[in-house]
């Protein structure tokens, strides 16, 4: 075999890449975000052949810890309506 590509992994970064343009990335910002996970992706692969299907997790990025949310605090005054309009309808959904 002279070449291989993995198709799920490389349409998963056209996919990827599209996404962070799309959200305002330059193309040579896609462009080294994509070379970056193929580093690392080559990286674990290589570690994997050698250390067990573990191997190389460290190189891995997305398992982030879910963010815990902040208690809650509630308001320092009452909430008022900006406008008449906004008064009436307060006060007819209280009714």
């Amino acid at each position: 075999m002279d070449y291989e590509l993995r198709e799920t992994f490389e349409s998963a970064l056209k996919f990827g890449g599209q996404v962070l343009a799309d959200m305002g990335l330059d193309d040579q910002g896609v462009a080294e975000t994509l070379d970056d996970v193929r580093r690392r992706d080559e990286q674990r692969f290589e570690a994997q052949i050698t250390g067990g299907l573990t191997a190389g997790r460290s190189l891995m990025r997305g398992n982030v810890v879910t963010p815990q949310p902040a208690p809650y605090v509630p308001p320092k005054r009452e909430a008022r309506p900006l406008s008449e309009e906004t008064a009436d309808v307060l006060e007819d959904e209280d009714a």
